[in-house]
């Protein structure tokens, strides 16, 4: 449970976005000392843990000796500033509004093309069973 109060404050995360990360990240399941098929900690356990490691003043403490020890190793850890990326689709300066309708246009445009071919295809098939049904009338005529 450490190591995850420890991934949580070095990336800047909340207990909530800790939670998912724990659920999506390969690399955090693995520090924090999970097994790919085991349940993960959930948002209120790792309030919780923190909470009781501040009332405490374990958290300063235990972060301090931490961060010490990886200096001594020549290793930095700083919070990262990069952020975790889904692929949700916002609106924002850099993709403007005309872009988003244009798009949005050419999808439509595309959807009325798919519901054309699909109505010539039926049409097509129903014209085909009338002549077919036309051709078995006939030949039933000569037949009979």
């Amino acid at each position: 449970m450490l190591k995850t109060v420890l991934l949580k404050e070095w990336h800047g995360l909340s207990d909530k976005e800790m939670e998912e990360a724990l659920s999506l990240r390969v690399d955090f399941l693995l520090f924090a000392g999970f097994d790919i098929n085991e349940a993960t900690l959930d948002e209120s356990t790792i309030c919780l843990f923190r909470n009781a490691l501040g009332r405490r003043g374990l958290d300063k403490v235990i972060f301090a000796a931490i961060n010490s020890q990886l200096e001594a190793a020549g290793v930095q850890v700083n919070k990262s500033n990069g952020a975790i990326i889904d692929a949700t689709i916002v609106s924002s300066a850099s993709r403007p509004q005309f872009l988003l309708r244009l798009v949005h246009g050419v999808f439509l445009a595309c959807l009325k093309i798919v519901r054309r071919l699909m109505l010539l295809r039926l049409r097509h098939q129903r014209e085909r069973l009338q002549w077919l049904s036309c051709k078995s009338l006939r030949i039933r005529m000569l037949v009979g």
